[in-house]
C-alpha cells in the first residue's frame, strides 16, 4: 500500500484491525488465503456482470475490494508481508481489473479501444509503482461512480489518472536519480 499521507494509513490500519483479527486469528487465514477469497468473489462479480446483473456484480466487486484491503492489513499488522503475497496481489488485482472492464465494455457496448487504453495505462503505471512508491488506486473503485456518470466517462477518467500517474512516477524517479547523482558529485568533491 503506497500512501502519500501516513496518518491516513495509520487510521486505516486501526479501523481494519478488528476485521483482520477475525480473519487471521479466528478463521486462521493468512493474507494469501484472503487474497484468493477476494479474487474468487471478484470472478463471481465478473460473471454476474456478464449475466446482465451488473448492479449485483458491482456490489460483489466492492466486497472483493474489502478483502483486498483485509489481506494487506493482515500482512502488515502480523508481519506476514512477502514477495509471493505481493506478486499474488498484483496478479489478482490486474486480472480482475481487466476482466471487469472487459465485461462492462461487452455489456454496455463501450468501445474496446478505450478499454485497452485504460488497461495499457494501468499496466504502464504498474511497471514503475514499486520503484516510485506511488499508485493512485482508483481502478475498480471508480466504477462505483456509475450512479452519477457513464461508464465511458469513468473509463476515460481512469485512463487519464493512470497515464498522469505514470508521468508522475517518471518525475519521482528522475528526482530520486538526480538526487543520487548530486550526492555522488558532492562526495567526489570532498575527496579532492
Amino acid at each position: 500500500m503506497y500512501v502519500i499521507f501516513p496518518n491516513v494509513k495509520t487510521k486505516y490500519d486501526q479501523f481494519m484491525q478488528p476485521i483482520s483479527h477475525f480473519f487471521h486469528i479466528k478463521l486462521k487465514m493468512n493474507p494469501n488465503h484472503v487474497s484468493f477469497l477476494g479474487f474468487l468473489l471478484g470472478l463471481v462479480s465478473v460473471g454476474l456482470v456478464l449475466l446482465t446483473q451488473w448492479q449485483v456484480g458491482l456490489i460483489l466487486m466492492g466486497i472483493s475490494l474489502l478483502f483486498d484491503g483485509i489481506d494487506g492489513n493482515i500482512a502488515r499488522v502480523y508481519k506476514l508481508e512477502s514477495e509471493t503475497g505481493e506478486f499474488l496481489e498484483l496478479i489478482f488485482d490486474r486480472s480482475l481489473e481487466v476482466l471487469i472492464f472487459l465485461a462492462l465494455a461487452f455489456l454496455f457496448g463501450i468501445d474496446y479501444r478505450l478499454i485497452f487504453l485504460v488497461i495499457y495505462s494501468i499496466f504502464l503505471m504498474t511497471t514503475l509503482r514499486d520503484k516510485a512508491k506511488f499508485d493512485p488506486g482508483v481502478k475498480r473503485t471508480a466504477l462505483f461512480f456509475c450512479v452519477i456518470m457513464s461508464f465511458e466517462l469513468i473509463f476515460t477518467i481512469i485512463f487519464f489518472v493512470h497515464l498522469g500517474s505514470f508521468i508522475l512516477q517518471l518525475c519521482i524517479l528522475d528526482y530520486k536519480n538526480q538526487s543520487k547523482v548530486e550526492k555522488g558529485e558532492k562526495s567526489q568533491i570532498k575527496k579532492f
